[in-house]
């Protein structure tokens, strides 16, 4: 009973906090824009229209080309599974060759960066790699199930027949207009819908909530603990009949309610909106909540360890700061160490110091990019994600090696905390 009535004490401390519901008047900021966002679909003879134009632009991991061709698309009829078929027109074909021979460099790594010379980039093609270019462009633009026939040239272009169906309507690569503040502001999506609600989800799992979102609330918790030791505060508290371990978790507790509550309006909120108006209905946005509740906690557990060795709110936010940016940048060390085609600009003995310092520290960045990782996956497909020029990154088994270890250094700041605050003089 006694530990309920301190964590009541503890909710009506955080609703007693001006900076709470000033947090929460930012929140309704968003959420109530989520509820202003819908979609509209568009023609689908003008949703290929605008893919056909977009062929000329092609994308191979960071490399990146266009060459001036003209695609056209004609006759797009619907199939009545979900799908289209419609001719191509491309020219002019020496724009085209030149187009596909710097596209096919690039897919064999033949190119590493742009300006690099393109071999035989005078060559005509065939029409075997006329059409892997083509197939892999529509693939790129997440419509997985696609054929191309070619038909020959016809005057100065080049005509193909394409067949395209993607697997959900929203998943048509330009098929849908995005309308905001309810209508007042209506633009055309260059990608697809589910694309786009990824993206937002996104961002305000990563930035929104995950970045400004917890910096303001490690600024503002930051304060809390050292309030409490100020003189005459701290008296009062330590002359109750309640363990001084016990005080301290109890205020950790109240600092994790005050942000619950905040996370929990927002990011159900936004995908309560979002879902309701758009009719995309995807639970993995959710998921934002624990993973950014258990990125906090480990900053917050630090926070308090920091407050009760120095008893200023002003070294234990500067502290605080240091060891998150010091976890994101060993996260990011440690992901490029990692990639294949990254080029190491540091000594061995150099980076073998940064991985022992990431496989110490708590692993929150990684949690925020997975996070990131299952919202992208969950709209598009594992098989649709894939597809996407710079690939998502996040293995799904990494999540107990950075949960333990986020959960491990939540528990050793917390401990170190609590060890300290019995032993100090008040």
């Amino acid at each position: 009973m006694r530990f309920l009535a301190v964590l009541k004490d503890s909710f009506r401390e955080t609703l007693d906090c001006k900076t709470f519901w000033i947090l929460l008047a930012v929140s309704t900021l968003l959420v109530g824009l989520a509820w202003s966002v819908s979609f509209t679909p568009v023609e689908p003879g003008d949703a290929i229209a605008g893919i056909a134009r977009e062929l000329r632009r092609f994308q191979v991991g960071r490399m990146a080309g266009r060459q001036p061709v003209e695609f056209e698309a004609s006759d797009v009829k619907e199939d009545g599974k979900g799908g289209y078929a419609f001719r191509l027109q491309a020219s002019p074909e020496a724009a085209l060759h030149k187009l596909v021979r710097q596209w096919d460099a690039a897919a064999r790594g033949r190119v590493k960066k742009p300006g690099d010379p393109v071999p035989d980039v005078d060559v005509p093609t065939d029409a075997d790699l006329q059409q892997a270019f083509l197939v892999s462009q529509f693939r790129a633009r997440q419509l997985l199930r696609v054929s191309v026939d070619p038909e020959g040239p016809g005057g100065e272009a080049l005509e193909y027949r394409v067949s395209v169906r993607p697997e959900r309507p929203e998943l048509l690569h330009g098929g849908h207009r995005v309308n905001v503040l309810f209508g007042l502001f209506s633009v055309r999506l260059p990608l697809s819908a589910a694309l786009a609600m990824a993206v937002v989800h996104t961002m305000l799992a990563d930035f929104f909530a995950g970045f400004v979102g917890l910096l303001i609330a490690l600024i503002i918790t930051g304060m809390f603990v050292p309030d409490m030791l100020q003189k005459g505060r701290v008296d009062v508290l330590l002359s109750r009949p309640i363990g001084r371990g016990a005080i301290l978790l109890y205020k950790y507790l109240g600092g994790l309610l005050f942000v619950l509550l905040n996370v929990v309006y927002l990011v159900g909120g936004c995908w309560l909106g979002l879902a309701a108006r758009t009719g995309i209905w995807n639970p993995a946005f959710l998921l934002t909540i624990p993973v950014l509740m258990l990125v906090f906690a480990v900053f917050y557990a630090f926070s308090v360890w920091m407050a009760v060795l120095s008893r200023s709110a002003l070294v234990s936010i500067l502290c605080t700061l240091a060891l998150w940016v010091s976890s994101f940048s060993a996260g990011r060390f440690h992901a490029r160490a990692r990639d294949p085609q990254a080029e190491s600009v540091f000594p061995a003995w150099f980076e073998k110091v940064v991985e022992a310092v990431y496989y110490v520290l708590p692993k929150t960045s990684d949690l925020k990019d997975l996070n990131s990782a299952v919202i992208m996956r969950s709209h598009l497909g594992e098989e649709a994600a894939a597809t996407l020029p710079l690939p998502v990154s996040g293995d799904p088994s990494a999540w107990p090696l950075y949960v333990t270890s986020s959960v491990v250094m939540l528990g050793v700041f917390l401990a170190c905390a609590i060890v300290l605050f019995k032993r100090r003089d008040y």
